[in-house]
């Protein structure tokens, strides 16, 4: 069934449904060159059958044994297998898998065939560790099997958008909404690393795991980008998952607006106007204060980052009124 250096593995097989007796295989180790094999079954009146391979077999020719073999995910009834190429003479793939948990490891499955280095297998039991084994065919035979273990679970889904709360020079606070599908999360895990002028990052660094919704990382640089990585895990979350990747940068609160003056009075009206500063630190909003002897209305009004002027509405004449502007984002507000 395999041979690699100075080893061979003869494997007699079922003609029903090819699966593999084992108490019919020989590990003859100690080769080099070219053999031919020969098996005499032996009754007590003698040799009754004699199997023959189709040698010559020559030891160390048949292909190697596939690379990185792992589980890349798993859904309630299914696992995905992936693989590297040992080498380019590789026909296709073998993968069988066995649900023993106790004792030797029988592989208990027919062999799917592969003609890529992935494979989803499917119709799994749920919950239940699976031994998963992956073979190289080539025009000399199987390479030796490589194995890898996998329960097919229900996973968390993909966490759909990031927010972020609250910023501030050294500093971001964002949170998030739980995955709409797929299993409760238990934790989620959170990296985070500073993008270069190309939009890549270099190691990136992992928060402590957190049960809640939101995440503060603070030790960050002024205006810098960080690209922010949120994955929802359980106890079988694997080392590939849904992982949402979103870009946040700390923030300083903008300067403060100038040349704010009255425009028009009126009985029980102002108009005002102003001007912020151009290319400066992002604006969110302006937050704009009354103060004065008798305010019939709200103190304090929130108008768009774009706007310019505002009417100050439900003033008493004759009355004395300050006015005072700042300018605001999610690191906080300008002096007035």
């Amino acid at each position: 069934s395999y041979a690699s250096t100075q080893a061979v593995s003869l494997t007699r097989r079922q003609a029903s449904d090819g699966a593999i007796v084992p108490s019919t295989q020989s590990l003859l180790p100690g080769l080099v060159g070219q053999y031919w094999f020969q098996v005499l079954q032996q009754g007590e009146t003698g040799v009754s059958k004699v199997h023959a391979s189709a040698g010559p077999t020559l030891v160390s020719s048949f292909v190697g044994p596939v690379e990185n073999l792992r589980v890349a995910s798993v859904t309630m009834n299914s696992a995905l297998l992936a693989w590297s190429l040992p080498e380019a003479r590789v026909a296709y793939w073998e993968v069988t898998y066995s649900t023993t948990t106790t004792g030797p490891v029988i592989e208990s499955s027919p062999p799917r065939l592969a003609s890529t280095p992935s494979l989803n297998v499917t119709a799994l039991p749920s919950g239940v560790l699976h031994t998963f084994f992956v073979r190289s065919r080539s025009a000399s035979g199987l390479s030796a099997p490589v194995s890898v273990q996998g329960t097919p679970v229900q996973l968390p889904g993909a966490i759909a958008s990031a927010r972020l709360l609250s910023a501030s020079p050294t500093s971001i606070n964002f949170a998030w909404a739980a995955p709409p599908a797929g299993a409760p999360p238990e934790e989620y895990r959170v990296w985070y690393a500073r993008e270069n002028s190309d939009g890549d990052v270099t190691t990136l660094i992992q928060t402590e795991s957190s049960d809640a919704g939101f995440r503060s990382i603070s030790g960050l640089d002024l205006a810098a980008k960080y690209r922010v990585e949120v994955r929802a895990a359980n106890a079988h979350e694997l080392d590939q998952g849904a992982v949402l990747a979103t870009r946040f940068s700390p923030l300083a609160p903008p300067p403060a607006p100038y040349v704010l003056r009255v425009t028009a009075v009126r009985s029980s009206s102002l108009s005002v106007q102003w001007e912020a500063v151009t290319n400066a630190t992002a604006i969110s909003f302006f937050n704009l204060s009354v103060s004065g002897e008798v305010l019939a209305a709200t103190a304090s009004q929130f108008h768009p980052p774009g706007s310019r002027l505002a009417d100050i509405q439900t003033l008493q004449p004759g009355r004395a009124y300050s006015i005072a502007l700042s300018a605001c984002n999610l690191a906080g507000c300008s002096a007035p």
